[in-house]
Formats: structure tokens, C-alpha cells, sequence
């Protein structure tokens, strides 16, 4: 009766075949998946059933054990049926690299505004930009991005970014002209934001919010990433670089360091740290021995924090805010020889509340403040925003948003309609 027994097992057991190493498509690995499981379960049932002392003395337990080893059989036999079915199924392509993704968006607007530094009441392009992502390997991708509008009158070609990005592990190096890797603003796409600008200290700080070096990422884990970037001090659109001569030569990079955590839930918390040198310009006066006054060249350094909490404590609702202090050259942008040759300490914040109404609508109010000399009240710029938008489709926005400001000139306001359209 033993030896029947063992005959019995070692036939369920020589007939059990699988293979679960192997890669196949979706539909028949659920199928070989089910039969697998049902083909540990007769086993687990046999192996019981195999540990109760009257299970060879009595018919009714040898026809069991029988019943167990047909299934078990019939079992086998089908995945043996199916393994075949798929090791005959064409392998998929290998992707043919380079892979291109264009893409885009176009800000159409109305706006009107009697803000000293932007009066405007007018219908016009805001931004209107191209741009793709190019797979060049597994590994490597690049990113490019080009402005072809951006404000009334600056109709007008731009590269906004220019960048090669390879992972390597835990390890992401990216080279070439990118977002500025500090807080949560400044790396956001303009065509995610909810309100129509960025808040005042990043416009003001780094305009146009890309740099250009060389940066790396470091992925600790799923929850943190450490960042350090060298790159060059000011960003594309600082009012210096565009505007103003350059002093002479001089040291002319910044380095970034950042460290962020993410609980993968909404949570993200981040630590930035900034430092460089502006370097000098001439500032086109010229002094009693008749030479050129050069504005002398001045350290620059941040530090900014920052939180987002996205749907954390109800699903309809997003906070995010960011804090900066450090130092900068005083009154950026004149070319006074008064005013800009000396640094001074500043300090800035903005915090954005959102609630989604509706899947595809929001409502959202940003408060804000900037204060580029600490050492007086008279120049601090500070903000509030209303705004709502409308998701006509996934691809198409509408947006209205009015600002109040309280600025050196007085109390101001903006109002902003923009349409947008993504593709």
C-alpha cells in the first residue's frame, strides 16, 4: 500500500513543471499565474491529506488521494499546454532610438493692469513655446524647449531649455541650460501653475527660472534625493545679464545643493542653499578722472525651503509654500552707480491654497511677500490673488485671476483671462 502511495506523489510531483522566470504577455501570464497557484494548492491539500493515519487504510481516503493526482495531472498539463502556446508568440521590437515627443503650449490673454512696472490693457500672446523629448537611449534623454512669444510686444525666438539627462542607477547627471533644481516653483511648468506668474522673489531673483551648467541627483531612496549643481550665477533673463556690460572677467559660477524628502502620499518637503558671485558691470557714469564707474562684482546666497502638501489631509485640497532669505546686490537691474554697489539682506515668501470644486475645476488665493533690503519697509512688495480655472478637456484651460499689490508707488492691481491650450 506504500509503495502505492509513493508511486501516486512521485507522479504528481514529476508532473508538476513551471517556469517562473519567464516573460510573457499580459493575458496568458494571468491564466499561467491562476493555474500555478491552483497547482500549490493541490499540492498543500496532498501533503494534509498524506498526514492522516487512516487515509491508506479506508477506500474512501485512497479515492481522494487519487482525485488530488488526476487534478494535479489535469493541472500540469494545461500549463504545460499554455507555456508551449506563448514560447510561440512573436517577441515585441525592440524601440528604435532616437525617440521624439514634441510638445508645447500656447497662453493667449487678456490683461489689464496699472501696475507701474507692467501697465498694460490689452489682448496678447503670453507664451507660445515648443519643445520635445528626445530618448536617445534607455538612458540618456534630452529636452528641449523654445519661446517663440513671451509678453506683449516680445514676439520673439528664445531657448528656454537645452538639456542632456542620463541615469545611471541611483545617479541622474543633467548638462545644459535647465531649470534652477531650488524649491518647488521655480522647476514647475509654467502651464501647471494656477496662478498666471510666478511669485514675485523667484521673478525677481531668477528670472526666467533656467541656468546653465551641470547638475546630479542622487536617489537615497524612494522617499529622498539629494541634488548639487554648478552653474553659472545668474539666471538667462536676469536684468543684469541682459541689459547691462560686464565689468571685466571674473568668477561668474554659483553652486546649488538641495535635499528633498517625498513620502510618496503628497507630502514633499525640500531644503535649497544658493551661493555665487554677481559679477561687476559697467554702470555707464563716469567719475572725475573721466574713467567708467564699474559696479563692483557681489556675493549672492540663498537659502529657501519649501512644502507641498498635495490632497494630504483632503483630496480636493492643495498647500504649497515656499521661504527665502539671503543676500543680493541692492536694487537689481539699475545701472545707478549708488545704488548697486553694495549687497543687501533680503527675505521673501508665498503661500498658495487650492480646492478642487469639481474634477476639472479649481479655485485658489496666493498670499505673497518680498522684502529685497531688510534694512527698510519702504520697498517691500507684498501680494494677494484670487483666481479660478476651467478644464475644458485635459489639453485646454481657461483661466481669470486678479492680483492686489502693495508696492513703494502705492496699491496696485492686475487682472488676467488667459486661455491656454496644451498639445
Amino acid at each position: 500500500m506504500h509503495a502505492r502511495l509513493a508511486a501516486l506523489l512521485a507522479i504528481a510531483l514529476c508532473s508538476c513543471h513551471v517556469s517562473w522566470g519567464e516573460v510573457i504577455a499580459p493575458d496568458p501570464a494571468e491564466q499561467l499565474a491562476s493555474l500555478r497557484d491552483e497547482s500549490v494548492n493541490i499540492l498543500s491539500r496532498l501533503g494534509d491529506l498524506t498526514k492522516k493515519s487512516d487515509v491508506l487504510s479506508t477506500e474512501e481516503g485512497m479515492k481522494l488521494l487519487q482525485e488530488l493526482v488526476d487534478q494535479m495531472k489535469d493541472v500540469n498539463a494545461r500549463i504545460r499546454a499554455l507555456e508551449a502556446t506563448i514560447a510561440q508568440q512573436p517577441k515585441p521590437a525592440a524601440p528604435k532610438f532616437p525617440i521624439t515627443t514634441p510638445n508645447g503650449y500656447i497662453q493667449f490673454q487678456f490683461r489689464d493692469s496699472d501696475r507701474p512696472s507692467a501697465r498694460q490693457n490689452s489682448f496678447h500672446l503670453r507664451r507660445v513655446r515648443l519643445g520635445g523629448r528626445v530618448q536617445i537611449d534607455p538612458q540618456t534623454t534630452g529636452r528641449f524647449s523654445y519661446e517663440l512669444a513671451s509678453g506683449v510686444g516680445a514676439v520673439t525666438g528664445t531657448v528656454r531649455e537645452a538639456s542632456i539627462e542620463n541615469q545611471r542607477g541611483i545617479l541622474t547627471l543633467r548638462l545644459g541650460q535647465f531649470a534652477a533644481p531650488m524649491g518647488y516653483e521655480i522647476p514647475r511648468s509654467s502651464a501647471d501653475r494656477e496662478m498666471p506668474e510666478q511669485s514675485t522673489i523667484n521673478r525677481t531673483l531668477f528670472d526666467s527660472e533656467f541656468v546653465v551648467g551641470v547638475s546630479g541627483t542622487v536617489a537615497v531612496d524612494k522617499r529622498l534625493s539629494v541634488t548639487g549643481a554648478v552653474v553659472n550665477s545668474l539666471a538667462t533673463y536676469d536684468p543684469e545679464q541682459r541689459n547691462l556690460a560686464q565689468g571685466g572677467p571674473g568668477r561668474r559660477q554659483a553652486v546649488i545643493g538641495s535635499v528633498r524628502y517625498s513620502d510618496g502620499r503628497g507630502l514633499s518637503v525640500g531644503l535649497s542653499g544658493f551661493t555665487g558671485v554677481r559679477p561687476a558691470f559697467a554702470t555707464g557714469t563716469t567719475a572725475t578722472n573721466g574713467k567708467e564707474i564699474i559696479a563692483p562684482a557681489v556675493r549672492r546666497s540663498f537659502v529657501l525651503v519649501d512644502a507641498s502638501a498635495l490632497g494630504v489631509w483632503d483630496s480636493k485640497i492643495d498647500l504649497r509654500g515656499e521661504y527665502l532669505f539671503g543676500t543680493d546686490r541692492n536694487n537689481l537691474g539699475s545701472n545707478s552707480a549708488s545704488v548697486s554697489r553694495n549687497k543687501a539682506n533680503l527675505n521673501g515668501w508665498h503661500a498658495l491654497l487650492s480646492y478642487r470644486t469639481r474634477p476639472n475645476q479649481r479655485a485658489f488665493v496666493r498670499f505673497e511677500e518680498f522684502d529685497p533690503n531688510t534694512l527698510t519697509r519702504r520697498d517691500v512688495v507684498g501680494a494677494m490673488g484670487l483666481g479660478y480655472s476651467y478644464d475644458m478637456n485635459p489639453n485646454t484651460r481657461l483661466t481669470a485671476a486678479i492680483e492686489w499689490f502693495r508696492e513703494p508707488a502705492g496699491r496696485t492691481r492686475m487682472l488676467t483671462l488667459r486661455s491656454q491650450i496644451r498639445f
